[in-house]
């Protein structure tokens, strides 16, 4: 409620009871109440529309991605895009690994004279 707690609301009905009168306090609150409610369903109704409206786009967007899939399913594809495993994984070992000391002492037994 805005940041109004229940004793605010009581000095504001008090005073608008001692400013406006037994007569006319009554009229002011159905008025003021009329039209906080009506500014209340006209924020509700804002924030449904702004909710539907983001379904929609989420909707949107997942149909598009279902329609670019399969509109590219049936694509090979390229070089550039797909490398083969084994020359993936043989440069990533030649590249970070190294060599353990048997596969040094290993090699070392293989020189030529």
């Amino acid at each position: 409620m805005m940041g109004i707690g229940f004793f605010e609301l009581v000095v504001l009905f008090v005073l608008a009871v001692l400013l406006l009168g037994p007569e006319q306090a009554p009229v002011l609150f159905r008025w003021v109440s009329f039209y906080y409610r009506k500014c209340k369903a006209g924020w509700y109704r804002v924030q449904d529309h702004v909710e539907r409206e983001l379904r929609l786009d989420e909707m949107k967007k997942h149909v598009s991605q279902q329609e670019y899939l399969q509109n590219h399913a049936h694509q090979k594809p390229s070089f550039h895009e797909v490398q083969s495993p084994s020359a993936t994984a043989t440069s990533s070992r030649n590249s970070f690994a190294t060599p353990t000391p048997a596969e040094s002492e290993h090699k070392s037994d293989h020189v030529s004279p």
